[in-house]
């Protein structure tokens, strides 16, 4: 179980929640950006020598990987609780697991737009 941080502020609470759920973290530097989620995840690929030279995201990212179900509410509970601002939450999936940071980030803010668009 782990879980992948992109830009979250103050990554430390995010760690010390994560830490007592018994939850592994990795801090992804924005050179990985281009790397993909499967590869960040722990999935070997053919973009482990992809390295970003763009810009950051404009918001923060958190990906659940092979997180059980029980864990993936205790933490978002405990998140919430901690007042922790995480632009976009996301589980690993068979889908997204080939496509790179950017692409994700991009595919939830889409589905963000469309959501608020309706209400």
């Amino acid at each position: 179980e782990k879980l992948l941080l992109f830009q979250i502020t103050p990554e430390e609470s995010v760690r010390k929640i994560a830490q007592r759920l018994h939850l592994r973290t990795v801090s992804v530097p924005i050179c990985d950006y281009s790397k993909s989620i499967g590869q960040l995840a722990g999935f070997p690929d053919d973009t482990a020598d992809k390295i970003y030279t763009g810009a950051p995201l404009e918001g923060s990212l958190l990906v659940l990987c092979n997180v059980k179900e029980r864990h993936i509410d205790q933490l978002l509970e405990k998140l919430r609780i901690a007042n922790l601002s995480i632009s976009y939450k996301a589980v690993l999936t068979a889908t997204n697991r080939h496509w790179n940071v950017l692409q994700l980030y991009e595919e939830l803010h889409r589905e963000h737009l469309a959501i608020t668009k309706n209400n």
